[in-house]
């Protein structure tokens, strides 16, 4: 690992450490270039450097500290709504700690990023903090002991505790051997939403069943309306999809928490998701193709 003494924590410290705790620091080149030029200005009006004269007995004191370097990497880029936020907290959280800290924030694509962390894990060498899914996606860091256990974040953070968040979200990030390597940052709602005009002009009601569903499907089919618009660019967002339909069964919240400790998908409630998807596909609902595979 990085100068053998970081491990990384998955997912939240990104979000804590710039949002929570305020800071993350490394100044970009640009800043340090600006704050030298004011400096410099004024040495040249009023002759004073701003410090005192060092006699050569007391040069060794006035050493500068030694700053702590981090690797902070997201796949929150620009262009992301998530960046626009997230962005100004970074320079807030750079600027708090330029005496301390030097953090080098690197952004990548979604896809770009997994192959990123992927290519990192199997060389030992992930980034300090990073954004990252959880469940089945971090078992290969879990097992090469690449992560952190979060409890060692918290014990050692003034600012963030455990009892801060959500009991039931750190399941994502829990492991089979009990540890929790994540934080969560966000949570993620599934919705759909009607046309209203589409339906009053058809004389249709917006359906509450399934079997509603594919009564509405076949009429708006007749008139050449396709039911229900969904994108699937290599699965996504169609995984949403299968995850909003998959948490309607009994326990499948459950088996979803577990998964990253069972490692199990092919469950009962998982083949029925897959059976309704595959029958609505047969029905017409969706643009040809549209739920792939993929992600």
């Amino acid at each position: 690992m990085r100068k053998g003494i970081y491990k990384a924590a998955a997912l939240i410290l990104a979000g804590t450490m710039c949002a929570g705790l305020t800071a993350c620091s490394g100044k970009t080149q640009e800043t340090k270039v600006q704050e030298t030029a004011v400096q410099d200005t004024k040495e040249a009006q009023t002759g004073e450097t701003g410090k005192e004269p060092a006699s050569e007995a007391g040069k060794e004191s006035a050493a500068p500290k030694k700053k702590v370097s981090l690797v902070l990497a997201t796949n929150w880029g620009e262009g992301d709504s998530k960046y626009n936020y997230f962005y100004p907290k970074f320079q807030e959280f750079q600027e708090a700690n330029s005496d301390t800290m030097d953090i080098t924030l690197e952004t990548y694509s979604t896809e770009d990023y997994k192959t990123k962390i992927k290519t990192q894990t199997a060389s030992g060498d992930l980034p300090d903090v990073f954004t990252y899914w959880g469940g089945a996606m971090m078992t290969d860091m879990v097992e090469a002991g690449l992560l952190l256990d979060v409890e060692e974040y918290f014990n050692a953070s003034d600012q963030v505790k455990r009892d801060g968040f959500e009991p039931t979200s750190f399941g994502y990030y829990t492991a089979s051997d009990g540890k929790t390597y994540g934080i969560p940052i966000e949570s993620t709602r599934g919705i759909f939403l009607a046309n209203k005009q589409l339906f009053e002009e058809n004389g249709l009601e917006i359906p509450k069943t399934y079997e509603e569903l594919l009564k509405t499907a076949k009429a708006f089919n007749e008139k050449g309306i396709i039911p229900i618009a969904i994108g699937s660019n290599g699965g996504t967002p169609s995984e949403f999809f299968f995850s909003e339909l998959y948490g309607q069964y009994d326990g499948a919240a459950k088996e979803l928490e577990e998964l990253a400790a069972t490692r199990t998908f092919n469950t009962e409630n998982a083949l029925k998701v897959a059976n309704n998807i595959k029958d609505m596909i047969d029905q017409k609902m969706f643009p040809a193709d549209t739920v792939a595979n993929g992600g």
